[in-house]
């Protein structure tokens, strides 16, 4: 049936993604200054260090930040909302 295909075609795109997106992290993890927070999941990378007053447990930092997709793509900014946005 037609739902049984649409299934299989998603099932199958996702484990591309899922394969796409555990080789890019792996790869990512080796870049300079990059901060592994959950592995095989979420990972950051510090571009400039800050210069302020070190931030205590339960601070609230400000930071400037770019979200890409894998692909380069920017869906998200600090830029876009203005500035700097709070921790």
């Amino acid at each position: 049936t037609m739902a049984l295909l649409q299934r299989r075609a998603h099932e199958k795109q996702a484990e591309t993604n899922l394969k796409a997106a555990e080789e890019f992290l792996l790869k990512n993890a080796k870049e300079e200054k990059m901060v592994i927070v959950e592995p095989g999941k979420l990972q950051y990378q510090v571009l400039q260090d800050g210069t302020g007053a070190v931030v205590e447990a339960h601070g609230n930092p400000q930071i400037n930040y770019v979200g890409k997709y894998i692909d380069g793509t920017v869906f998200s900014s600090s830029a876009d909302v203005g500035g700097p946005i709070n921790m």
